[in-house]
């Protein structure tokens, strides 16, 4: 899976905001698939799969029919993938009732930093996430990973808005 990972990071890097259905069924595919796989221990790895597949779908059957309301679900799971993979890197593991106000409030936060500012808030959100997918795909020291991931941040922003 880090290989999907790796090209899902690729195109979401280079084309977050021109791919912006890709985007939003990306997200849901590997947010369906890592929730799948955390919260139910011991699942098979064809569970998650289908796990991802389902809500990559409703992340489809969203963009198409619903936009307003797939803005604002690709804004709240990005405020949160953004936020655990930050926190991932500075915070030892373990979860607190804090932890979880932050999650929430991560999640609002992304919905309306991309529905008030909806064009550059995908390259900057798209960018990120795509950086974090290709960082979180490779094996390397945490250091270098932190380092890779804002050197990739700043490509991805760069390469979006000179389209």
């Amino acid at each position: 899976m880090a290989a999907v990972k790796l090209l899902i990071g690729i195109l979401m890097l280079a084309a977050g905001e021109q791919l912006f259905w890709f985007f939003i069924c990306a997200l849901g595919f590997w947010v369906g698939y890592e929730a799948g796989a955390y919260f139910i221990f011991g699942l098979p790895a064809w569970q998650a799969v289908a796990a991802g597949l389902m809500c990559g779908l409703v992340g489809l059957v969203l963009v198409l029919f619903f936009q307003g309301l797939a803005l604002l679900c690709v804004g709240f799971l990005a405020g949160i993938y953004i936020f655990t993979g930050l926190w991932n890197y500075f915070v030892p593991a373990g979860t607190s009732d804090l932890w979880w106000m932050l999650v929430v409030i991560s999640g609002i936060l992304g919905s309306v930093f991309l529905a008030i500012f909806f064009n550059p808030a995908l390259v900057i959100i798209s960018s990120f996430i795509g950086a974090m997918f290709i960082v979180q795909s490779i094996h390397a020291g945490a250091y270098l990973k932190l380092l890779l991931l804002a050197l990739l941040f700043i490509i991805g922003i760069l390469i979006q808005y000179k389209r």
